[in-house]
């Protein structure tokens, strides 16, 4: 069982305490071809290509131009260094090392620049969402830039595991990237709701945390069987049998 959950646009790289030893994202070679590209554009080509302003254009410049491929093994993890409302519900600052572990076992954070990340991989600053209108080296996006090989990755990595599923936390615009995966394996996909009157609807900054969430309970309760993810509890949520359907898992808090 594997876990997707999407990046955040921001990034703290200030080192934590921490003994432990980081990886290179395997798709180091084609991030580089991405940032190779990214490299040719200047500030004014990026703000509009980003949606970004002036002022953030100018630092996405200065990470692109600083970005490369040289890694010791002691940057700062990924899991530890996104800092978006799913990251806050994922509170990973207080795992322990064998917490992030298990995490890097059984989580993926899918991302425009890198593909697919492990938990564990050491962090260089980039900005790129993975709907990005750009064309790297005649490709019509990102999404075409990685075809079927951010799938094959996660399913390669599914292969470590007893139970084949993958557990959807990600965001519709970085889930379309490895979407035909259903045509492989069985995907589960937790929605989380507020009681808004009579009826439950999903409030996005809640629903972006609850996602952490529920990465955070499955790492801290060392879940591997999918099931078990229905008596997740966290913020008071439970699971809704009844606003559930098929592999669509509803998850309410009152």
């Amino acid at each position: 069982m594997i876990a997707l959950l999407s990046p955040a646009k921001t990034l703290d790289l200030t080192k934590p305490n921490l003994d432990i030893e980081t990886s290179k994202p395997i798709f180091i070679s084609e991030a580089e071809v991405i940032m190779n590209n990214l490299k040719e554009l200047e500030i004014q080509d990026l703000c509009p290509l980003m949606k970004i302003s002036e002022d953030l254009g100018v630092q996405t410049f200065t990470k692109i131009q600083d970005w490369n491929t040289i890694y010791y093994g002691d940057e700062k993890p990924f899991v530890l260094s996104f800092k978006g409302e799913a990251y806050r519900g994922l509170d990973a600052d207080d795992f322990t090392k064998e917490d992030l572990e298990f995490c890097n076992d059984s989580l993926r954070i899918l991302s425009g620049l890198y593909g697919a990340l492990k938990p564990l991989d050491g962090t260089k600053a980039y900005r790129l969402e993975m709907g990005t209108k750009i064309s790297i080296d005649g490709s019509k996006n990102l999404y075409d830039f990685w075809g079927n090989k951010i799938m094959d990755a996660v399913l390669k990595d599914l292969e470590n595991h007893k139970e084949k599923v993958i557990i959807n936390l990600a965001s519709n615009e970085y889930y379309k990237s490895i979407k035909k995966i259903e045509k492989k394996v069985r995907v589960i996909t937790p929605v989380f709701k507020e009681r808004k009157g009579i009826e439950y609807k999903v409030v996005t900054v809640y629903a972006k945390k609850a996602r952490g969430q529920m990465v955070r309970y499955i790492t801290k309760n060392r879940i591997t069987k999918s099931e078990d993810i229905k008596n997740f509890d966290l913020d008071g949520y439970e699971f809704n049998e009844r606003l559930s359907e098929g592999d669509t898992w509803v998850f309410t808090r009152d």
